[in-house]
């Protein structure tokens, strides 16, 4: 075979130098002490205030954690103090994000003047020296935000913004907006008649700015020059030639110098006069993506037309809570991040969360520099290797968790990141290490035989931190080879739907469930109750009122009922007063009114025997995990014939569909099943049904359990799990009582986890949701940095989300196996891509890899692949006769299926 014949020349072109991208890890510096140039081969990371959504808007705070996230540029809004001196601002007056009002010896400053033909009222600005400006301090602008910053950090000067971006570890671009040019002219004096504007440019070329887009000059100060004030942009067009940009507001909104609305200002006709003063526009991303209700509607032609004149398109303001992303997005903004870079093709975005942003970029970007040295780059090439020979044979493993062998009797098998607490994993005795990949991965990789039933994949010492563990590739949807369902995977940490998808659509109904298993989970839960007469069915509360309209009907009025539920009188329309036709009546609604309501009325409660045929029915192996709800209540309400308890049904259910088997058995492998509940005695009970794996549920540890009255302080001991192991294969704790929370800012771990793996039992907190409201303040309102904290921090072995879209897009694209590339072709691009990286590792500073864009490749008689590997990535194949950029299948025989 070609590739195996050309090896040996591979691993000593691996050895060698060449041309290609300069790579780009944070911070750093390159060869020769040589600062890292900016990257410019994708969208602009631009920090908007700095990384605002974090600490208090365009503060050094700020500023300094933007450049630690990876901004390629950061942002500010340049306004004057009463003596001339250019300060870092965005409001005209300082109410909103200072603490001006707590100083009472300013309380005469508070005045009233006329801003684009509004009387505005607040202390201005213009009427504060800078050294009056400087004893304030600054606070956060969104109450929702993290608030602990409030009150530390001053008012900086544009001076002090300049400096801390020439002094950042790496080439770090700077993005000041000329701020309400007019009124600060007609305010501010300076001698000898300049204006605002001078000043602005002034204080620039003072720190070395200037110079063409992309010129040299401008690579080693990378600046734009904005403002929404049109005739400020083409009055310093004849003092500087960096590259400057135009502000769009709402297009119903008039600019403050020409009164023009902003809808004439984005025509055909003003673009192509524009043009000859800026590079780009910056607009209001609701003005490139109207919205209406809160959903994005389909897209203008604005960012077309801008394109077509050779403008750039920098969208403000991307945010990750759920107050600003629109409903389309699943309060995820990953995916907004998604949209706007592969749908609508912006160049740049404006985001208040510079770190969000950045990982998006990272984590699905070929050219991501998550793996820093060639040892692991390397380890990354054998991954995609031996996905490119196992690419047709998707059914032919299960790629199963790596065993400790000492628990082994038991058939526990647990996922660890490195970084977990918890007992060190004992390697197979034939795993090989990275150390080897020139002769054993490789060679192995491309020799494999894929008809063969003995081929494995690939060991890995799991005793290391690299944490690259080889699993069965797993694409969504779809069927492994012969026509067989693909299996679920078991190599990383479980993605469990809770209750559906249920943060797009209404919990527990079949359309919350379809969603999941579209977007990627591993396992649909559901909630287990009982209808009047005796159907098992799918729901949560014991009541119906919260996500039901059962009280919009007036037959069932006299249903409304009160009974003591663990302690307590609870009254509402409880299910169990409802027979299954009744129920099937109703209709369900999301729980929070702060989610998409689109769906409310249109779903019905689904039956638990429904709910099996979903899973059932996927076009890959899913598992199911039914929570037995309430067991106490369902058996006190509701008999069945032969004095049958409620498990009892629930498991006859079960067994009926061809549920059974211990966990990780070949049975269990067919029909994967978790069985879980807060009671510890049903679990016990139905021990003696059936041998699937259970769960026991955690609650908060002051609380008592239903059945046996032990607070779950108790049920989380030592010596408790030394006893309930013998029926349970893992516990579901709530996370806070995983890791404590105090203020909404989570506090030092338990060691509930570590003990847990102490005993063989797996752990799978619950609940995982998207939203501000259930995020804690030390992830930045953003869901995938906490899963991240709980996978590679805690190392857990599942997660029940509310979101499972999120948290398959996360494992997806942090995975090393990931399956964004599906087909061999895309693969050996990917190769190539990471070939390159090896090489260029210690070539940091040699070339400055310029953005290429696809509209504009063609004109340039260039591929697209050129724009990704260069010259030299593909060269590293070519040289054994492979094109990477247009690999001939032919050239591996086995992968010709």
């Amino acid at each position: 075979m070609i590739l195996t014949r050309c090896l040996p020349l591979i691993w000593l072109f691996l050895l060698t130098a060449c041309a290609g991208r300069t790579l780009y890890p944070l911070p750093g510096k390159g060869g020769k002490s040589a600062k890292l140039p900016i990257q410019t081969l994708r969208p602009y990371n631009i920090a908007h205030r700095g990384s605002n959504g974090e600490i208090p808007e365009e503060t050094a705070a700020a500023y300094l954690r933007a450049i630690e996230e990876g901004a390629d540029f950061i942002e500010t809004d340049v306004l004057s103090s009463k003596d001339g001196v250019l300060i870092c601002f965005h409001d005209y007056t300082l109410d909103e994000t200072t603490n001006v009002a707590s100083h009472k010896e300013f309380a005469d400053r508070n005045r009233t003047y006329e801003v684009q033909g509004s009387n505005k009222t607040g202390f201005f600005t213009f009427d504060f020296t800078l050294k009056e400006l400087k004893k304030l301090r600054t606070k956060q602008r969104f109450s929702f935000r993290d608030q602990q910053y409030n009150g530390k950090y001053p008012i900086i000067t544009f001076e002090e913004f300049i400096t801390i971006a020439q002094d950042a570890p790496r080439v770090v671009g700077i993005y000041p907006e000329i701020k309400n040019p007019v009124l600060v002219n007609q305010h501010v004096k300076w001698p000898g008649g300049k204006r605002f504007e001078d000043k602005v440019v002034e204080t620039l070329k003072k720190y070395g700015y200037g110079g063409s887009y992309l010129s040299k000059k401008w690579l080693k100060r990378p600046l734009f020059i904005q403002s929404f004030a049109p005739s400020s942009l083409v009055y310093i067009s004849n003092l500087i030639d960096s590259p400057k940009v135009l502000l769009i507001d709402d297009v119903t909104i008039l600019t403050e110098d020409t009164n023009q609305t902003y809808a004439e200002i984005t025509s055909d006709v003003y673009f192509n006069y524009i043009k000859q003063y800026v590079v780009g526009i910056g607009p209001w991303k609701d003005t490139v993506v109207q919205v209406s209700n809160n959903y994005t509607q389909a897209p203008t032609d604005l960012v077309k037309r801008a394109h077509v004149h050779n403008l750039q398109v920098h969208p403000y303001t991307y945010r990750n809570e759920n107050e600003f992303l629109h409903l389309n997005f699943s309060q995820d903004p990953y995916k907004e991040y998604e949209y706007w870079i592969n749908e609508i093709g912006v160049d740049g975005l404006f985001t208040d969360f510079t770190g969000s942003l950045h990982n998006y970029q990272e984590w699905t970007s070929p050219l991501s520099e998550t793996s820093k040295s060639p040892r692991q780059l390397l380890g990354q090439i054998a991954s995609l290797t031996q996905k490119v020979v196992r690419q047709g044979k998707q059914d032919n493993h299960l790629g199963v968790r790596d065993v400790d062998i000492q628990s082994a009797p038991r058939n526990i098998v647990e996922t660890r990141s490195a970084a977990s607490s918890g007992p060190e994993r004992t390697a197979p005795q034939d795993s090989k290490t990275i150390t080897d990949i020139p002769s054993i991965l490789l060679n192995k990789a491309l020799k494999a035989n894929l008809d063969s039933p003995d081929f494995e994949p690939l060991q890995r010492d799991a005793t290391k931190k690299d944490k690259e563990t080889l699993r069965t590739p797993y694409p969504l949807p779809g069927v492994g080879a012969k026509g067989g369902k693909l299996p679920i995977q078991t190599s990383r940490p479980y993605n469990i739907a809770h209750r559906g998808s249920n943060g797009e659509i209404p919990e527990e109904t079949a359309a919350a469930y379809l969603r999941a298993i579209e977007e990627g989970t591993d396992f649909i839960e559901t909630d287990v109750l009982s209808t009047k007469d005796g159907a098992l069915i799918c729901f949560h509360d014991v009541i119906l009122d919260e996500t039901t309209n059962v009280a919009s009907h007036k037959e069932f009025f006299d249903r409304k009922r009160t009974y003591e539920v663990q302690g307590f009188n609870i009254t509402g329309f409880f299910t169990f007063d409802f027979t299954l036709k009744e129920l099937k009546k109703l209709r369900t609604k999301q729980r929070y009114s702060f989610r998409d309501q689109q769906y409310n009325g249109k779903y019905p409660i689904i039956t638990f025997e429904e709910f099996i045929t979903i899973a059932r029915d996927a076009p890959r192996v899913v598992g199911i995990y039914p929570e037995i709800k309430n067991p106490v209540l369902m058996n006190q309400h509701v008999k069945w014939p032969g004095g049958k308890r409620f498990e009892d049904k629930v498991v006859e259910t079960l067994k009926k569909y061809g549920y059974g088997g211990s966990y990780l058995s070949k049975k269990w492998l067919k029909r994967p099943l978790f069985i879980q509940s807060f009671a510890p005695s049903s679990l016990v009970y139905i021990t003696k049904l059936t041998d699937s794996p259970k769960v026991l549920l955690i609650d908060d540890v002051t609380v008592l359990t239903e059945d046996t009255n032990q607070t779950y302080a108790e049920i989380t001991s030592d010596v408790y799990f030394n006893y309930i192991k013998q029926y349970v294969v893992g516990i579901g704790p709530w996370k806070d009582t995983v890791v404590p929370v105090n203020n909404n800012y989570i506090q030092a771990p338990t060691d509930l986890v570590k003990r847990a793996h102490a005993h063989n039992l797996q752990v799978h907190p619950y609940t995982y949701r998207n939203e501000n409201e259930f995020l804690h303040l030390n992830f930045s309102q953003d869901p995938y940095k906490e899963y991240e904290y709980w996978i590679n921090e805690i190392g857990v072995d599942g997660l029940f989300t509310d979101f499972t879209g999120s948290l398959h897009n996360y494992q997806e694209w942090t995975s090393p196996l990931s399956e964004t590339s599906k087909s061999p072709r895309q693969l050996l691009s990917q190769i190539a891509s990471l070939t390159q990286k090896v090489v260029q590792q210690g070539k940091q500073d040699n070339h400055l890899g310029l953005r290429l864009h696809a509209r504009s490749a063609s004109a340039l008689g260039v591929r697209a692949s050129d724009e990704l590997f260069g010259d030299s990535g593909c060269d590293v194949l070519l040289f054994c006769g492979v094109d990477p950029c247009n690999p001939p299948l032919s050239a591996f025989p086995n992968l010709s299926k």
